[in-house]
This record gives structure tokens, C-alpha cells and sequence, in this order.
């Protein structure tokens, strides 16, 4: 049997963006993009990668419909190198920049200009239409919507999605030496800060539904688009019912279809 030379993590909390408000979801949408381009580790991307070279450890953190989650994974080495940026997450008040923000949104408006240009786009747009009733949650960003975006109140909210550590539940697998291991994880997952009041402390079944409604009756759409060659694409779509029990096991079995 191979043996491991890896060590993989993750942490997950209850509670994500179908909290939102409809006023506050294109603004907080955009927190991990902005935060991202900033550096939600105390320092500029590009900076972070000068300091890691020669390390293997990589930490990713992302806001999801219901959860918000970081992960990452390392060589037994490089452990404490990987809490260390774990600590930097929930320790780095991230503040909106003009330059970063500046950039992120000429990237986004790019992003958005191309996918219009994009065929596929037009069908997968209604095809979310069709399926989502329209939702805010589901609707793709306009440019018209990245003049709504306020830059501060994004930072704000990924702060607090990585700010209380007492809502995380925290998994770590691989090649560890518990001796080595266990002072390095209460140093620096215990030490992390905890505010005075929870922030964002839920539980799974406190969890806001996200706001859609699946068609109550058959529906059949043909979506032309312009292509300088004809392709065709054909989805189908039906409800499926998830028991609260089981949900998150069932999200994984449902995956396996993909």
C-alpha cells in the first residue's frame, strides 16, 4: 500500500449567502472576488506566492448557499505553514481598496461582456430562468448590477463569514504525526480569536430556503441563438426532494449522476 505524503483539511459552518436579503446579495455576492483580489491572508496575492515558494501548503476558503467552507491541503512539513494561513483567514480584516476594487470590477464587466457574446450563455440563462422562476439568486449579474455593488459592505460580510471559529466544524486527514500535529492545531486553530458576540451562528435546520420556485407543470422551450456553426445542446430538468436528515449525503449521491 502507497503511503501518504499528504495532509488534507477542511472546516465547514452553517449558514451562507440564502441569508441574504435580495437589497444585500449582489454587494455580498462579490465579497470573495473582491476579498480574493485584496488578499484575505494580510497580504496581495501575488505577494502570498513569493512567501510560499519552496512550500507545499494552500488554503482556499469559499461562501456557498448554505455554507461557508475553507479547505486546503499540505506536506506534513509544511503543517504549520498551512494553520498559519488558516489563522491569517479568520484574523485579516480585509478592507476594500480602490485599485483592487478598481480591477476586480474590469475583470467582472469583461467576464460579463464575454458571456454575452457566448451562444451557450443565452440558452443557459434561460434555462435558470425556466427553472428558478427567476430569482435573484440565480439570475445572472448584469453589468447594469456592478454599479450597485458596494465595496465596503462586500469585505464586511466575508469578514464575518471567517470570523467566529466556534461555528466551524473542522476535519484534518492524512499522514500526521499527533505529536507534532496536535500543538501546532491548538496553537493555531485554538488561538484564533473568537469575537465577544456569535457571528453568523447557525444551525442546519435555522437555514433560510433559497428563494425559487420549480415550474408546477411540463415545460418545453426551443432557445435560438446566432453561431457561426450549428451546435445543439439539450437539457432536463426535475425536482428533487431532499430529506433534512440525510441532505448533505444525498447532495453527494445526486453528484455521482454528473
Amino acid at each position: 500500500m502507497k503511503e501518504c505524503t499528504m495532509i488534507v483539511f477542511t472546516g465547514f459552518a452553517y449558514g451562507g449567502l440564502s441569508e441574504l436579503s435580495e437589497s444585500e446579495y449582489i454587494s455580498c455576492s462579490m465579497g470573495s472576488t473582491i476579498s480574493g483580489e485584496i488578499g484575505v491572508f494580510g497580504y496581495k496575492p501575488s505577494v502570498l506566492m513569493d512567501m510560499l515558494a519552496g512550500k507545499r501548503a494552500e488554503v482556499g476558503a469559499k461562501v456557498g448557499a448554505y455554507m461557508r467552507t475553507f479547505s486546503g491541503d499540505c506536506s506534513p512539513s509544511d503543517l504549520e505553514t498551512a494553520l498559519q494561513l488558516v489563522y491569517k483567514l479568520f484574523s485579516t480584516n480585509v478592507e476594500a481598496r480602490d485599485e483592487e476594487v478598481k480591477l476586480v470590477m474590469q475583470m467582472a464587466e469583461e467576464t460579463i461582456r464575454a458571456q454575452e457574446r457566448d451562444p451557450y450563455t443565452v440558452f443557459s440563462n434561460r434555462v435558470r430562468e425556466l427553472n428558478y422562476g427567476n430569482s435573484f439568486f440565480f439570475r445572472p449579474i448584469r453589468i447594469s448590477d456592478l454599479k450597485r455593488v458596494d465595496p465596503i459592505r462586500a469585505c464586511e460580510y466575508f469578514n464575518d463569514c471567517f470570523k467566529d471559529p466556534s461555528t466551524f466544524t473542522v476535519v484534518i486527514v492524512g499522514n500526521i504525526d499527533p505529536d507534532v500535529s496536535l500543538p501546532l492545531i491548538l496553537q493555531y486553530l485554538g488561538g484564533i480569536p473568537k469575537p465577544p458576540e456569535p457571528v453568523l451562528h447557525f444551525s442546519r435546520d435555522d437555514l433560510k430556503g433559497l428563494p425559487f420556485k420549480f415550474p408546477e407543470t411540463i415545460v418545453r422551450e426551443v432557445v435560438h441563438s446566432p453561431m457561426v456553426e450549428a451546435q445543439c445542446s439539450v437539457q432536463l430538468a426535475f425536482p428533487v426532494l431532499l430529506k433534512s436528515a440525510s441532505m448533505i449525503e444525498e447532495i453527494h449521491f445526486i453528484g455521482f449522476f454528473e
